[in-house]
């Protein structure tokens, strides 16, 4: 993706079961892997979260997320659900 050291995959019904994500979200993208001292993981992202919005905007997909990243140039707010 274009966020600095993550990995991300489609909330689909398979990924909410396999990292057993809340039934209320229901949109976003899944966080599956944040490299070591990158800008995410300062930023505070992990593996098991859902970004839900990138500055008050919706994420439906991946493709959703890399535009609205991209648009944001890197001055972003996050809206994320964290795993538990």
């Amino acid at each position: 993706s274009s966020l600095d050291g993550v990995t991300l995959e489609e909330l689909t019904p398979a990924t909410r079961d396999r990292y057993q994500l809340p039934a209320q979200v229901r949109q976003g993208v899944l966080i599956t892997g944040v490299r070591r001292g990158s800008s995410a993981a300062r930023a505070g992202l992990r593996p098991g979260d859902v970004l839900l919005e990138v500055d008050r905007r919706k994420v439906t997909s991946i493709a959703s997320f890399e535009r609205l990243w991209k648009r944001a140039q890197g001055k972003t707010l996050f809206s994320r659900q964290k795993p538990g």
